[in-house]
């Protein structure tokens, strides 16, 4: 087999582009869709809790469904991997600042060092731990997570300490007459 150049491998590596937000998620759907997101199989089988507490009112956010979900779906796996059985998970979405949502995914687990979150954010990537070493996974979760936060507008913060837990925190923009104006879609935004 040939061996691509290293500009058709970056190429490769990198991830997909995404589409640009089409949508706005109503606040009275970002429980729903955390709890539907959630790895349950792996949550039930490590006897993990998942709380999810979101504001009352929380407006619309901006952006698209499907894509939305894929970043709940890869904080709370990542959130479950790494946590040990009868730890706990929590996401938690709030307004912030004025136009702002702001969603966090936090666990009990093993946490991460700077180095390792630096690491973890890097395509391909993976942290080993005692808790994943039976788990698989490709190493893109966090590096798609971060590249759809973007792609919607938002920013993705990491903060973490090993053996506490690590909190993934990232912000979207709340819909707007005028964003609705102009042809964004509003997605509903309960976990």
């Amino acid at each position: 087999m040939a061996r691509l150049p290293e500009a058709e491998r970056a190429k490769q590596d990198a991830p997909a582009p995404v589409p640009a937000p089409t949508g706005e998620l109503a606040d009275d759907e970002l429980l729903p869709l955390a709890r539907q997101v959630a790895p349950e199989t792996r949550i039930e089988q490590k006897r993990q809790t998942l709380d999810v507490h979101v504001s009352d009112q929380l407006p619309n956010v901006l952006g698209d469904e499907l894509r939305l979900k894929q970043i709940l779906i890869n904080l709370l796996s990542n959130a479950s991997k790494f946590t040990g059985e009868g730890g706990r998970l929590c996401v938690a979405a709030q307004m912030d600042e004025p136009g702002i949502i702001t969603v966090a995914v936090a666990d009990t687990g093993c946490g991460m060092t700077p180095d390792e979150i630096e690491r973890a954010l890097e395509p391909f990537a993976q942290i080993r731990s005692t808790y994943s070493r039976n788990e698989e996974g490709t190493g893109l979760g966090l590096t798609i997570a971060k590249a759809l936060v973007l792609q919607h507008g938002g920013k993705l913060n990491i903060r973490s300490q090993p053996k506490v837990g690590t909190t993934v925190t990232f912000t979207l923009p709340a819909a707007t007459e005028e964003s609705r104006k102009s042809g964004g879609v509003a997605a509903r935004s309960r976990p």
